[in-house]
């Protein structure tokens, strides 16, 4: 099972007295943090909750895609139906392995309209993910992951810092 939150504050800038900041119409991405977290699912189950924060920028700010868009470039076959693209990799013998899982992390996000003259669109988003712990064999991990814009330009790649599931885990359990 795989949820995903979009947590999108859109701001867009404002003309006036205040200076406009130009960004380019590719977007760019950086990491913002992850959490990890063991719950319960629905049959009492453990299951890794994981949230992954992502911080975008946009020049011409169009970044998500509708609900409408399902046909030309984003019909359901294309890859470009979703437009976050996220791999995960787990250190293994002192290197680090892409996992592939049965459900890939691609992840369509939704669309924001900017109203006004700049549609300079700054967001963070956070997608949260369900693994269960027995898919999951190592405890040092990593993510990669980008975007594209409904242009269909794509987005810098960026990797997490590496995280280590244990130490996340006794940290979110404690509190601390």
């Amino acid at each position: 099972m795989k949820r995903i939150l979009f947590g999108m504050l859109a701001l867009a800038f404002l003309g006036g007295c205040i200076e406009l900041e130009n960004y380019p119409d590719t977007p760019e991405i950086n990491h913002k943090g992850y959490e990890i977290s063991l719950q319960k699912d629905m049959l009492g189950n453990n299951v890794y909750h994981a949230t992954l924060t992502l911080k975008v920028v946009d020049g011409d700010g169009n970044i998500g895609l509708g609900e409408e868009d399902t046909t030309g470039y984003f019909h359901k076959d294309s890859i470009y139906y979703n437009n976050l693209f996220i791999r995960l990799f787990e250190k293994r013998d002192g290197q680090f392995k892409e996992k592939i899982l049965s459900v890939p992390h691609n992840y369509r996000t939704p669309n924001i309209e900017i109203k006004g003259q700049n549609k300079t669109l700054v967001a963070d988003i956070k997608v949260t993910m369900d693994y269960s712990p027995i898919g999951i064999l190592a405890d040092t991990l990593m993510y990669e992951y980008y975007l594209y814009d409904h242009d269909l330009n794509k987005s810098n790649t960026v990797q997490t810092p590496i995280i280590i599931v244990s130490e996340l885990l006794k940290i979110n359990t404690n509190g601390n």
